[in-house]
């Protein structure tokens, strides 16, 4: 696989990801549920939680930042491979600063489980 379609199907991957943030964000915001394996594990019951409330203040820009960023990043690098090639320098920030908002979320996602759990 060349590397042109390694770094398209990473940014495929990270669209996706950035996606299921958002569908993730959509559930806590109007649905009232967390969901499993976004920003609980899989194995903690949403029942549990001893604030829904404050969970949902805490966790719902979070996730939303960090879903249109993955989505952003993923989309630009599509662009800068397949329509018209981006500054690299754009290009690099633009990842750099994916990596450390979801960095940024893992870190508040374990807080919000260790506050509202």
């Amino acid at each position: 696989m060349s590397g042109t379609n390694m770094t398209s199907l990473m940014d495929i991957i990270i669209i996706a990801a950035g996606v299921y943030l958002l569908y993730g964000w959509f559930q806590l915001k109007f649905e009232n549920y967390i969901t499993p394996g976004i920003m609980i594990p899989k194995d903690l019951d949403q029942s549990k939680c001893k604030d829904l409330e404050g969970f949902k203040s805490y966790m719902g820009l979070r996730t939303l930042i960090t879903g249109l960023c993955s989505v952003v990043s993923g989309l630009l690098g599509i662009i800068s491979a397949y329509v018209v090639k981006i500054n690299p320098v754009i290009y690099w920030v633009m990842y750099f600063v994916f990596f450390a908002v979801l960095i940024w979320y893992m870190v508040a996602s374990k807080k919000a489980q260790k506050n509202f759990f």
